[in-house]
């Protein structure tokens, strides 16, 4: 009996185990980038690992699927914020196209502020009646169902991410519960019986 105590104790435990995992053998990483944006994904995910302290393999899923969700919410916005950057340029395009005989050039000397393109920019407006606030309409138009489809991911990963924790309390709870119930059941067999009652007790 000694013998298997020793034997069962020298083997780890199931938590133990999955602490040892490498994570990225079982979870590999998104698409990324770069090397930085690799690092910054590690990064996150072992931010949400130590924040939820998983206890298993499971749990170490749930926590690898909230940094892929997180991840993913962080990619629409950094490219919302490229393509609002980005817009003006992509307006004045729209605005241009058939008014500039050189607008490939003109947009060149504009990214490189010369002197020279932004008063040729300044020139055609004027030729044409028109404002910045045309330029900004067009930009916007540019944009505006690409944002619109970004920002709707977003809010569907955000909600996906909800749900996720929501799913990974209630999990720890029922098994919070189960061991409360099963710590309560095996008190009650270590009790004692009752003394026997004494005849007039009753």
């Amino acid at each position: 009996m000694k013998t298997s105590s020793r034997k069962f104790a020298a083997q780890p435990a199931a938590h133990n185990l999955a602490t040892r995992i490498d994570v990225d053998q079982f979870f590999p990483l998104p698409r990324c980038f770069s090397k930085e944006d690799e690092g910054q994904f590690r990064a996150l995910r072992q931010h949400i690992m130590a924040s939820v302290e998983p206890q298993n393999f499971l749990e170490r899923a749930y926590a690898n699927e909230m940094a892929h969700l997180l991840w993913q919410v962080r990619l629409n916005l950094a490219r919302i914020e490229s393509l609002t950057i980005n817009a003006r340029e992509e307006g004045l395009v729209r605005l241009l196209a058939g008014r500039c005989e050189d607008l490939p050039n003109l947009i060149k000397g504009l990214r490189r502020r010369a002197p020279d393109a932004v008063k040729t920019l300044e020139a055609l407006l004027q030729d044409f009646g028109l404002t910045q606030v045309d330029i900004d309409a067009h930009a916007h138009a540019a944009i505006a169902s690409e944002v619109f489809q970004l920002e709707r991911d977003c809010d569907a990963k955000r909600d996906q991410f909800d749900r996720l924790v929501q799913n990974f309390e209630k999990r720890r709870f029922l098994i919070a519960e189960r061991l409360s119930r099963l710590a309560e059941t095996q008190r009650n067999k270590n009790m004692p019986p009752p003394p026997p009652m004494l005849p007039g007790e009753a």
